[in-house]
């Protein structure tokens, strides 16, 4: 970041930068491996107003596949974004 922008920037370079981050680094993973785990469940506990509570039993090999599908394509994504960030980069 700081060899990208002009000198007067690099502070609000630096909190855009933690703004991205935040978003797109904690608030989407919790939420993808929570519905990952919820999909692996085979037996819903259902409480006496009929409504769907805690997990009671998982498929373990689903919950495997699922939860390494997620690591897998994040870290491809990853991989895409950096081989662009490298073949795109013109040092100034």
């Amino acid at each position: 970041v700081y060899r990208c922008v002009p000198d007067k920037q690099r502070s609000f370079a630096l909190g855009v930068q933690s703004v991205f981050l935040r978003l797109l680094g904690t608030i989407p993973g919790p939420i993808l491996f929570g519905v990952a785990i919820d999909n692996s469940c085979t037996l819903w506990g259902i409480n006496e107003c009929k409504t769907k509570g805690a997990c009671w039993v998982y498929d373990n090999e689903r919950m495997a596949y699922l939860l390494m599908g997620i690591s897998a394509a994040c870290k491809i994504i990853t991989i895409i974004f950096v081989v662009m960030a490298v073949c795109l980069y013109k040092p100034p």
